[in-house]
């Protein structure tokens, strides 16, 4: 998912509706987490929607003996329709926008408002006082802790590794079988599932570094960090595996989830070291790492 994605196909959106899919909603949590950009807009529209989902002042009912005035009708449907396109024009010139937990500030006064007529420019009825907006109190600062938690808890999240089916010819031994039959469930995202047979392959053949690898990554996409962690070490032990860098990448993952952040530099270091495919990805939670610690 990038966010091309998300622009075209209104994820931002859909998500404060709930329109989402489950596999949907996991994508785009996991990209908002990663991009500045997308987390902005996400908060930006939820400012908007909070600004929209306000009551408003309630207009009184009509006295029985007077005459039904039309021009009510006419005056809330110009008053949606203005707050419409208020939003429509906010978010097009990408002026910044109130952010929810705010207080909403107080409507202009002055030569431009006409006598008998509230701030907004709709004529006040005689007799009658528009109750006061409530304001919600300012949210309190994030304390230094409750970032640095939030922000590990970011740097922990891990997409699923690659795998790429191997084909072999001839008969496939019981633990090859129970391996395949474990990723069926790990290729359709349900880690949970695909743990049972990949530790039953994994006690089978327990010098295998791709059904090691692959049981760690699933415990880890579980939530069995401290299983994950186990099986991570056992693979890196295997020694100059096909799988080594990518054990020792999401090891530190893994320990980032536990808030072991010095392991979890250890490890990122050692992937560095490596210098294969995830040497990028490791120098920026390390640069990621710094600055939050520094702050």
């Amino acid at each position: 998912m990038n966010c091309g994605v998300i622009v075209r196909d209104e994820f931002a959106e859909r998500y404060l509706l709930g329109d989402l899919s489950p596999a949907e909603q996991e994508a785009y949590e996991q990209h908002y987490f990663e991009c500045a950009r997308c987390f902005a807009e996400l908060r930006r529209l939820q400012a908007v929607r909070d600004v929209l989902r306000a009551d408003p002042p309630a207009l009184p009912a009509p006295k029985k003996e007077t005459v039904r005035n039309p021009w009510w009708g006419w005056a809330a449907a110009g008053a949606v329709a203005v707050s419409l396109v208020a939003v429509v024009l906010l978010r097009q010139s990408g002026a910044p926008e109130p952010m929810a937990g705010l207080p909403r500030a107080a409507a202009p006064t002055g030569p431009t408002s006409s006598p008998g007529a509230d701030p907004a420019g709709v004529p006040a009825v005689a007799g009658t006082v528009d109750p006061p907006l409530a304001s919600a109190p300012p949210a309190p600062a994030a304390s230094p802790e409750s970032r640095r938690v939030e922000v590990l808890a970011r740097l922990a999240r891990a997409e699923p590794p690659r795998y790429s089916p191997s084909v072999l010819r001839g008969a496939a031994d019981e633990a090859t079988v129970s391996f395949k039959e474990g990723m069926k469930g790990y290729v359709a995202g349900d880690y949970g599932a695909a743990i049972p047979s990949l530790r039953q392959a994994a006690h089978l053949d327990p010098e295998r570094p791709d059904i090691a690898f692959f049981l760690a990554a699933s415990e880890l996409l579980a939530g069995n960090t401290a299983s994950a962690i186990g099986e991570f070490e056992r693979t890196i032990a295997m020694g100059d595996t096909p799988f080594l860098e990518e054990a020792h990448f999401y090891l530190a993952k893994a320990y980032l989830a536990q808030g072991e952040v010095d392991r979890a530099r250890a490890e990122l270091t050692t992937v560095q070291s490596l210098r294969g495919e995830r040497l990028s990805e490791a120098g920026e939670l390390l640069a990621q790492l710094d600055s939050a610690g520094s702050e």
